[in-house]
């Protein structure tokens, strides 16, 4: 792993601080005649960490006196022996702290925000779609529940301060230790990780590496040695320096147990005949892909998730409408895409959300002098189980909307364009949006007087 190392500085409190800063965390109940003792030699094994204290005292918060003994017992005897200078004195308080985490799902999710490089932000809807595909999620029905599940994930990591808030909107971020120390946490249990960024391809990954769970890392365009020592991944996320780079036909060798598979900037024409050997794949992202004809993929019937959001192709064939099972579709800013084979949209009647944003695809033709809805939009508005939609329409076609009041008003997330069809968002983004590009006085008016309630709010 060539990743370049940098100095960084944790900072450590004063006496007078520490004080005020554990009860800020743990709570003032800490100060209790029965708990202080306790509670004063876990905080000083905390050295007067920030990160320390912090991580510790949230995750012992309203514990009892009991789980802060068996806290005090963890942290002395936490002494990773790959864990160099000041992160030793605060590895086992962050694992402390994973280890207090009682929703397996908030673990899960932490362990795959370690596969992105350090200092990059950590999009959320990554971690939705990951999880989905690896089917880490307990009782839950539908793709919204799976997204409910990740962001009560996220806020539980937060508060424990494992995850940080990003300047960028829907995305988190790790502090560099976390990661570190979360990266050592993982390769000691059965699902081991192995992240590795900045490398070339042919020297990743390097052999002797097994259980091999989730696999990353940031290629540059040299090819990759495909030595995985007879293991059999369940994630795999490849990213290429840009869309000219060509992977090797042997890279899905050995990866039929894959779950979730997600390449972005590379040219996979080569690629693609091999995805029919991936018969447990549920999560597919191509992004940002060079793909031409895509009617392989319609032999992935175990796909839940669908991703070729900015790739280069020009049609949606016919094969794709085999994809029955799919729950997420996503072919946002794939200019190119200009047809959709008949009756693959309405064959996706389990879809719940669907991207189209800054596509060429016609929804609608001008004939006899005025706006009539292409069968592909009409087999859109046929999808009863969808409530998410990213689309630009040219017009508002007031008899289209009349005939499908519930269908719009079914919508919990949705990015709409009137009045332009290659309107696009930002993917992180989590704010609904309706975007009138012309006479935008009237067509808000018709909005109104059609009683689309949820576009209205």
């Amino acid at each position: 792993m060539n990743e370049t190392k940098k100095n960084f500085t944790i900072g450590v409190l004063p006496q007078p601080k520490i004080g005020s800063c554990s009860r800020r965390f743990a709570g003032s109940f800490i100060e209790s005649p029965d708990l202080c003792p306790i509670a004063k030699q876990v905080l000083s094994e905390c050295g007067g960490l920030p990160i320390a204290i912090s991580t510790v005292g949230r995750a012992l918060q309203y514990k009892s006196k009991e789980i802060w003994k068996n806290a005090l017992r963890q942290l002395r005897k936490a002494t990773p022996d790959h864990i160099s200078g000041l992160k030793i004195d605060v590895y086992g308080k962050i694992e402390l702290s994973y280890d207090c985490l009682e929703s397996e799902e908030a673990k899960s999710c932490l362990l795959l925000c370690c596969l992105y490089n350090k200092s990059s932000y950590i999009p959320i809807e990554d971690l939705i779609r990951h999880m989905l595909g690896l089917g880490l999620f307990k009782d839950i029905e539908s793709v919204a529940d799976g997204r409910n599940s990740v962001i009560a994930s996220i806020d539980i990591l937060k508060s424990c301060f494992l995850l940080m808030d990003s300047k960028k909107e829907g995305c988190v971020e790790m502090h560099e230790v976390v990661r570190d120390v979360a990266l050592s946490i993982a390769s000691k249990s059965e699902n081991t990780i192995v992240a590795s960024h900045g490398v070339k391809l042919k020297d990743w990954p390097k052999s002797g590496v097994h259980r091999q769970f989730y696999t990353s890392t940031v290629m540059t365009s040299s090819g990759i040695d495909n030595r995985r020592d007879g293991t059999k991944p369940k994630l795999l996320l490849v990213s290429c320096t840009d869309a000219s780079s060509i992977p090797p036909n042997t890279i899905l060798d050995g990866m039929e147990k894959l779950k979730v598979l997600e390449m972005r900037r590379a040219n996979l024409e080569s690629i693609l005949p091999s995805l029919p050997c991936l018969k447990h794949l549920q999560t597919l992202c191509l992004e940002h892909c060079i793909l031409q004809d895509v009617s392989v993929i319609g032999e992935l019937q175990t796909l839940l998730i669908l991703s070729l959001r900015n790739s280069d192709i020009k049609e949606l064939p016919s094969k794709i409408g085999y994809l029955s099972n799919l729950r997420l579709l996503d072919l946002a800013r794939c200019d190119n895409l200009l047809k959709i084979s008949p009756g693959v949209i309405s064959s996706f009647g389990k879809l719940e959300e669907l991207y189209m944003g800054g596509t060429s695809v016609r929804w609608m033709a001008w004939e006899q002098g005025k706006w009539v809805a292409n069968m592909i939009l009409l087999e859109l508005l046929s999808i009863r189980h969808l409530t998410t939609l990213e689309i630009g329409l040219l017009v508002l076609i007031p008899e289209i909307i009349q005939e499908n009041i519930t269908f719009f008003n079914n919508l919990e997330r949705f990015k709409i364009s009137i009045g332009s069809q290659y309107a696009f968002w930002d993917v992180t983004s989590c704010e609904n949006h309706l975007r009138l590009q012309h006479n935008s006085d009237d067509v808000w008016s018709e909005i109104c007087d059609l009683g689309l309630r949820k576009l209205q709010s």
